[in-house]
């Protein structure tokens, strides 16, 4: 979450910055798009990383629910 969160900040700066080959990829240069580019950004990130650490508490309580069936 935090490498998302930071990637998204500095893919705002770069955009407001407006180098050559950012402008490129993106069609959007500076003000409202800059934004946005920061909040979906930490949005997504933010999102992934909380479905990350829901997968990894499933997967302890699978591996907790083999340990109890098989000490039975």
């Amino acid at each position: 979450m935090v490498g998302g969160s930071l990637f998204a900040i500095a893919l705002a700066v770069l955009a407001v910055g407006a180098t050559g080959t950012l402008t490129d990829f993106l069609p959007i240069s500076g003000g409202v798009g800059t934004v946005v580019i920061a909040i979906v950004g930490l949005i997504a990130s933010i999102l992934l990383g909380l479905f990350l650490v829901a997968f990894a508490d499933v997967c302890n309580v699978l591996i907790d629910i083999e340990k109890n069936t098989r000490s039975q």
